[in-house]
């Protein structure tokens, strides 16, 4: 099969954000010709982005997360009707909060930027690698004094006392 012809980053995130793609659906994606379609899910998608725009998958859905984040709290403070259906369902549920309230995750007192990751990633990279390589010297440790017990000679003869 010829190679696909993957959507853009911006252009997923635009439309996620929008709702114009249905995140638990595939999307549909066409050969360099065109004359092939294909449905890829939404996640191997953004994982085939983070391989061609070096960002990692962390990355990528923190910035969704926000953008998401801010769009609904947009349609809320601009639009009476969301922010009344929003309450109607919050009063069903017999909660006393503001819609608004309903974002508060925590995250929100770090002000946190759009292109700004939840997650350090590259923290995460070095102390793998930092616990891997003690890993390997303490195995090393072990096998040096595994080596050195059995070729251990005592100097008196132990079995007569």
């Amino acid at each position: 099969m010829n190679q696909l012809n993957y959507h853009a980053l911006e252009y997923i995130l635009e439309n996620c954000v929008s709702g114009n793609i249905d995140m638990h659906e595939p999307l549909e994606v066409t050969n360099r010709l065109k004359n092939q379609k294909t449905e890829v899910p939404l996640l191997k998608h953004l994982l085939l982005l983070c391989r061609s725009d070096k960002k990692s998958l962390i990355s990528i859905l923190s910035i969704l997360k926000y953008r998401i984040r801010n769009h609904l709290l947009e349609l809320l403070d601009d639009n009476a009707f969301i922010r009344q259906y929003v309450q109607n369902v919050i009063h069903e549920w017999n909660l006393d909060i503001a819609p608004v309230d309903l974002f508060k995750d925590g995250l929100d007192q770090f002000d946190m930027d759009a292109d700004e990751d939840i997650f350090d990633y590259s923290n995460y990279i070095t102390e793998k690698k930092c616990a891997q390589e003690g890993g390997a010297r303490i195995t090393i440790i072990e096998q040096g004094l595994r080596d050195r017990q059995e070729s251990f000679n005592h100097m008196t003869d132990v079995t007569n006392v």
